[in-house]
């Protein structure tokens, strides 16, 4: 790398120009894979692929003692997390566990969306997929397992702790790290549409120098 550094003869303003526009065609192509993967999974759904192996999949779920009613949002979470995630929370299950053994997995799965950023991204290396793909298959896996290991100390037991020591009339103050959270949610849209414009901007710029040399 800093061999490369030095044979590099770009200036620092050419290069953070660069490294600008190479991280807006990465959030793009992120994105392009998010509505892709949905539009597949709508699709899988609208014509009834999706329920047939939602049926294979519920037998399986059945003798895991999971719920059969997670198969199908289960399934889409394979594709795409965020759809998945939204489908397993909206279901109306006295248990919190199992819903939270097939959140993590999918979580630790990242699904086929964002495996399919990182092979488009690796196609140019010479870095093969296959071992990123079984490595996501394995966190998958460790990520249900933790979740079942912690899940009393660190969801029960501390349910429990607040409910026998926290008075009922006493108001619970708001977190630091949650007003922060709060914070970055209000300003994260306009941070986005300002790199946005600096991108659009740095393009601008350099048509206008290609169109003068």
């Amino acid at each position: 790398m800093h061999q490369t550094r030095l044979q590099d003869e770009r200036s620092l303003g050419e290069i953070l120009g660069d490294a600008v526009l190479n991280s807006i065609k990465t959030l793009i192509m992120v994105g392009g894979f998010i509505v892709l993967f949905s539009v597949i999974t709508k699709l899988l759904f609208l014509i009834g692929i999706s329920s047939t192996i939602a049926t294979c999949v519920g037998y399986v779920f059945q003798l895991l003692t999971l719920p059969v009613d997670a198969a199908l949002p289960f399934l889409s979470g394979l594709f795409e997390i965020t759809i998945g995630a939204q489908g397993l929370s909206q279901l109306t299950i006295d248990a919190f566990l199992p819903v939270a053994i097939l959140i993590s997995f999918i979580l630790g799965f990242n699904g086929f969306s964002v495996q399919a950023q990182v092979a488009s991204i690796l196609a140019k290396t010479d870095i093969r997929f296959s071992p990123y793909f079984f490595a996501r298959l394995l966190h998958g896996i460790i990520s249900s397992i933790l979740t079942i290991i912690l899940y009393k100390p660190l969801y029960l037991d501390k349910q429990a702790f607040e409910m026998d020591d926290i008075p009922v009339s006493q108001e619970a103050s708001q977190s630091f790290w949650v007003t922060i959270l709060d914070m970055a949610k209000q300003i994260g849209p306009l941070v986005t549409i300002g790199f946005l414009g600096i991108a659009v901007f740095i393009i601008y710029r350099r048509s206008l120098k290609n169109d003068a040399t």
